[in-house]
């Protein structure tokens, strides 16, 4: 594979992560249902240890030059399967959070945007062809996002770096704006 992302592109990337998962789609779940007004302890919490994970990933740089990935780290360490386990366990962290995301961001989308007029019409058009359960979680939203990152992935790296910049940018603006 050929190397095209800069200290920029990874910054981004990383940014595009914490903010996407951490703020939007989280929080209005934390601060109801768990963290109350000790949201800003928690998160207090998760930024002090946050700076523990980093300080290990830059030991394990150190330590082994090369592609710095938590692969490489184990593989070095343990060998070959424990390598692909970590592997395998990333891929479907990061589909998980996807599918996570995509959920949240369609289920705000809808009940913000069109005051559940897209829940309700998904529910009147698959409820006679599927159960209740079923019919109630079907999410149009999440299925065009999830497509989307999917088109943008096969695209190529650059394309997700450009998409994720853009993306990134307005959710500051927002961010910034509230």
């Amino acid at each position: 594979l050929k190397k095209c992302l800069n200290l920029f592109d990874l910054t981004v990337q990383g940014l595009s992560h914490m903010v996407g998962a951490g703020i939007f789609v989280l929080t209005p779940g934390v601060i109801a249902l768990i963290a109350g007004p000790g949201l800003v302890f928690s998160y207090l919490i998760a930024a002090f240890v946050m700076v523990f994970t980093v300080f290990s990933y830059m030991d394990l740089g150190a330590r082994y030059k090369g592609i710095g990935n938590a692969y490489t780290y184990v593989y070095s360490t343990f060998g070959e399967l424990p390598a692909v386990l970590i592997a395998t366990f990333y891929v479907l962290e990061v589909l998980i959070t996807l599918a996570f995301l995509s959920v949240g961001f369609g289920t705000n989308f809808d009940r913000f945007l069109l005051n559940g007029w897209l829940r309700n019409t998904t529910l009147q058009y698959t409820e006679p062809f599927l159960p209740h359960y079923m019919a109630d979680n079907i999410n149009p939203v999440a299925i065009i996002l999830i497509t989307i990152c999917c088109i943008i992935n096969c695209i190529g790296v650059k394309s997700v770096v450009v998409f994720n910049s853009v993306a990134l940018f307005y959710a500051l603006a927002s961010l910034i704006m509230v």
